[in-house]
């Protein structure tokens, strides 16, 4: 898969029983859909109180090419992270994990 954010690749790595794909470029982290929960031991992967911020530009999804929108996980931290509107699939920029 490439990269939702630069011209890297996305490579499937296994850590703790969960594939996270990584990207080779920008050091980027990609989550399929219940990935980010498993990751991180939470009940789910984006708390109730995420909120959907204005995005200049939305990058497109590497696994269903829909458009992602980005997200402020746990308001009001400025961790700000990008999901697919369609299979919520997550993008963690490098230092975000």
């Amino acid at each position: 898969m490439d990269c939702p954010k630069c011209d890297g690749e996305l490579h499937e790595m296994n850590v703790d029983l969960v594939a996270t794909d990584f990207c080779s470029g920008c050091k980027g982290v990609w989550f399929d859909s219940g990935e980010v929960g498993a990751w991180f031991e939470l009940s789910q992967d984006f708390p109730e109180s995420a909120q959907v911020v204005a995005s200049p530009e939305p990058c497109r999804c590497p696994r269903c090419s829909a458009p992602m929108e980005q997200i402020r996980y746990a308001p009001p931290h400025d961790l700000v992270v990008d999901r697919c509107t369609s299979c919520d699939g997550a993008f963690f920029d490098r230092g975000e994990v």
